[in-house]
């Protein structure tokens, strides 16, 4: 029971984490200290890395290809990709819990 309280704790936290359009580059970022406060506390309780977690949320992953010579390319989300990116990984998680 604790192990599914911490996850949602951690889900929460994941709720907490707002973007906002990263000024550097193409893409998006954190919106300040509070998102990043949010993101260590989720990625602590989630059992994951901060820097994983926030890759997973500000980008996507692209494979092209064969199998053999297969690439990967890293591509940035804007804040509404971002946004749905988040709220993905809880509702997938979410769900996971609950079928449980």
């Amino acid at each position: 029971m604790d192990a599914v309280l911490q996850l949602l704790a951690g889900l929460l936290n994941l709720s907490c984490m707002h973007f906002v359009e990263n000024v550097d580059s193409d893409g998006s970022q954190l919106a300040g200290s509070a998102e990043e406060e949010a993101l260590q506390a989720a990625s602590a309780l989630l059992g994951l890395s901060a820097e994983m977690l926030l890759k997973v949320t500000t980008s996507r992953t692209l494979s092209a290809g064969r199998k053999a010579d297969l690439e990967e390319y890293s591509v940035p989300l804007n804040v509404v990709q971002a946004q749905h990116s988040r709220d993905a990984i809880a509702k997938m998680v979410y769900a996971k819990v609950f079928n449980w």
